[in-house]
């Protein structure tokens, strides 16, 4: 036994011996030895173990009074505390755990000198004392986390019977996606399979996990169940439910006709409703031409139960394609406008096919009826042409003749409107929870995302759940018509939305939800049957350049980079695809970025960093702040805000137009026929007889020989006689000479031309 630094080291005697080993037999070899050391003040016990291949000590093991029981606090600078070696090696270079209540030795544990033998029994030296573990605590907690677990993924047997419905003992019909828990009561086994299950298909899930429908299939299927899956759309179903009590059956009321005024650009359409709601909106409007949608309410008295009136006036300009589908999206009736001095265009005929494919009751109105040049027979024609014959003609489309400038014939319209409306029976309950459309979304410096909507069917109300797309929102306020802040709104209104967590997108519908305790479950059905705005999704979270479907581009030709900010969302659909009719084939027109909201100093510094323009749209250049503009100039950046799309578009059209390479067109002017050859100081001069045309100062010429062109120059000087000429006319002789070549032969042939600029093209 050695001593070292006042630690007493210590061994384990064996009476038996490992018969295998070539050792002495009063030894026992150990291959994991470890050594156990102890302070020399500790009590030491020098009894032998009772069994000699035994480490239980059947003697009571005495402590000393000043022996602290609970493990040691660890702490470098206290000389007072006792630290072994081990645990020195232990805390060194690891974070502070709990201490080892206990030391249990095993025969991995036993220590045996450097010559691999057992010099003496073990003394016992330290003992640190056995913490009880608080069985009680855990036991209790495990239940806490049994019951929360239960208490989180607990769904009522309603709601679950919404997601998924056994048919039979073999058979599921899947309404929706559901959740692991969910789908285990279903199949009657246990949620540990199911999820162990989908671990092995590589599938990380957990209790509340929501499957899709294919993948909660697979399992169904696994287990024997025969799986179908409806097609209705569950989501849908907690909007149309009664708000304040789902026993009360709902009564179905009815409600004012929603009208969209559709047409070519420049039809009238907007003089039309200003003489219907004896508004001025057509000189509000930027450029006088309509880019958005705008709704307006007229209050009407009649005895057919009809108090009001919904107008949504339609951008006619062949990029709003997507504003004009979702005005036929949420629209009862249509006014299909055409000018009587213009008849059907483009944007008239993209209507009628609309209309007719999706089976939207419409009413022709003939505008511009006033007007010395309007055509009527011609545009009844054109109209009889596409099946679409009035009522006064024995047809079934109603076809009016009107004047909104004059306004004559606009009561007949009114009337003809509200017969149709009449005779579809529209109906909506007040007493459901809210469902519409998104008509258009902008972000409001200082109020944030704002959204106008339409309400089709229940009521919406301030601090309703409001799910659009991916977007869960508390309705903060409503603004009416009017520029009035209302507690609630009904079916067939038009109203503006405050507190939107997120700008939403035009054309998706939306729907209240009474409490959220299933939002996420909702949203990924969705989602999943949903089709978002992918462009919108591009260039609100990443940047892009725009690359359109039907053109090709060189890598080599030249571009622009370009970020662009409007003020709405609907505004960008537009704008991309007014971009995608700009030809690219010789200039790209790179987008940079693309979002809502006023100009940024981000903006300026990425447009300077990209070598980007910035241009906005219908974004007030005055609004900018003071640090964007300094950081602006500061960068040399400009900045170009446009009101009206037609001033954007020929923008960029002169942008790409300036990079655009001149191109030439070839102009025969003369033919010669070279006679004679002289060798002069300045070089070799040919001398030439005129066939036909003339030959001119510095005009190109292209020499043929034997059929085979042999060069291509200029003319650089013409001679007659001896005098310099400008011009040599047919049937006349002359010498001429051109630079760099000098390898005349009789009987060449030169073509005169002349490269006349054409004029830029995209």
């Amino acid at each position: 036994m050695s001593a070292k630094n006042n630690n007493i080291y210590n061994s384990i005697f064996f009476d038996k011996l490992n018969t295998d080993r070539n050792i002495d037999s009063s030894c026992l070899i150990l291959y994991n030895p470890k050594r156990i050391q102890s302070n020399e003040i500790l009590l030491k016990l020098h009894k032998k173990l009772y069994y000699p291949n035994s480490i239980q000590d059947t003697t009571e093991i005495s402590y000393p009074k000043n022996l602290n029981t609970r493990s040691e606090k660890k702490h470098k600078n206290s000389k007072n505390l006792l630290i072994d070696r081990l645990d020195l090696k232990k805390y060194k270079n690891k974070p502070k755990i709990k201490s080892r209540s206990q030391i249990q030795i095993n025969n991995n544990d036993l220590h045996i000198d450097y010559n691999n033998e057992i010099q003496s029994p073990l003394d016992v030296e330290e003992v640190r004392s056995f913490k009880q573990i608080k069985t009680k605590k855990i036991t209790k907690t495990s239940q806490e986390r049994k019951l929360e677990i239960q208490k989180n993924h607990v769904i009522s047997q309603r709601n679950a019977s919404e997601s998924i419905q056994k048919v039979d003992s073999n058979q599921i019909l899947f309404k929706s996606s559901v959740s692991v828990y969910e789908l285990a009561n279903v199949l009657s086994i246990s949620e540990i399979e199911v999820i162990k299950y989908l671990f092995l298909k590589g599938i990380r899930v957990t209790i509340n996990t929501i499957l899709p429908l294919e993948t909660a299939k697979l399992v169904a299927e696994t287990y024997g169940f025969s799986v179908s899956i409806s097609t209705e759309i569950h989501y849908m179903q907690d909007c149309t439910s009664v708000r304040h009590n789902t026993k009360e059956p709902i009564i179905l009321n009815k409600r004012a006709p929603i009208v969209a005024l559709l047409g070519h650009v420049d039809h009238g359409k907007t003089t039309l409703l200003d003489t219907i709601c004896q508004i001025n909106v057509s000189q509000k409007e930027q450029g006088g031409i309509t880019q958005t949608i705008c709704a307006y309410e007229i209050k009407i008295n009649n005895q057919l139960g009809i108090d009001k009136l919904i107008f949504l006036d339609t951008p006619g300009h062949s990029a709003f394609s997507t504003m004009r589908a979702i005005s036929t999206q949420v629209t009862d009736i249509c006014i299909l406008v055409v000018a009587a001095d213009d008849g059907l265009q483009e944007q008239t005929l993209e209507i009628i096919k609309r209309l007719k494919s999706n089976k939207i009751s419409y009413i022709v109105a003939i505008n511009k009826i006033d007007k010395p040049d309007a055509n009527i027979s011609k545009i009844r024609q054109e109209l009889a042409d596409l099946e679409i014959i009035g009522q006064d003609k024995g047809g079934s489309i109603p076809v009016i003749e009107v004047s909104g400038l004059t306004h004559k014939n606009v009561d007949k319209l009114l009337n003809t409107i509200i017969d149709l409306a009449n005779s579809k029976n529209l109906t909506a309950t007040s007493k459901a929870c809210a469902l519409g459309t998104i008509l258009d979304s902008y972000l409001n410096p200082t109020k944030g995302p704002i959204a106008n909507l339409i309400v089709q069917d229940g009521t919406l109300q301030t601090g309703d759940l409001l799910v659009s797309g991916n977007t869960v929102s508390k309705i903060r306020a409503i603004i009416d018509n009017k520029n009035n802040q209302v507690e609630y709104t009904g079916p067939s209104s038009v109203v503006e939305i405050l507190g939107l967590s997120n700008i939403l997108c035009s054309g998706d519908s939306f729907y209240v939800i009474k409490n959220d305790k299933f939002i996420k479950k909702e949203l990924y059905q969705k989602n999943k049957n949903v089709k978002h705005s992918s462009i919108y999704n591009k260039f609100t979270s990443s940047y892009f350049y725009f690359n359109s479907n039907n053109q090709s581009y060189d890598e080599n030709n030249k571009y622009i980079n370009l970020i662009l900010k409007t003020e709405t969302q609907s505004s960008i659909d537009a704008l991309l695809k007014a971009f995608n009719d700009i030809p690219q084939k010789k200039v790209r027109l790179n987008i940079m970025s693309i979002a809502i909201g006023q100009i940024t100093i981000n903006d300026i510094k990425f447009a300077s960093v990209s070598n980007s323009i910035i241009v906005s749209f219908t974004n007030c250049s005055n609004s900018l702040t003071f640090s964007t503009k300094r950081e602006a100039e500061k960068l040399n950046i400009f900045i170009s805000n446009f009101t009206v799309i037609y001033d954007l578009l020929e923008y960029l059209k002169n942008l790409m137009l300036d990079l655009v390479d001149i191109e030439y067109k070839e102009h025969l002017i003369g033919h010669a026929i070279v006679k004679n050859i002289f060798t002069i100081n300045k070089g070799v001069v040919a001398g030439c007889y005129v066939i036909s045309g003339k030959l001119k100062q510095n005009s190109y010429i292209r020499v043929i020989r034997n059929k085979n062109i042999i060069h291509n120059g200029k003319l650089s000087s013409l001679k007659r006689v001896k005098e310099e000429v400008l011009q040599v006319l047919q049937g006349y002789e002359c010498g001429l000479l051109s630079e760099n070549f000098h390898m005349w032969q009789k009987k060449d042939e030169i073509i005169a031309y002349e490269l006349i600029p054409q004029t830029k093209k995209l």
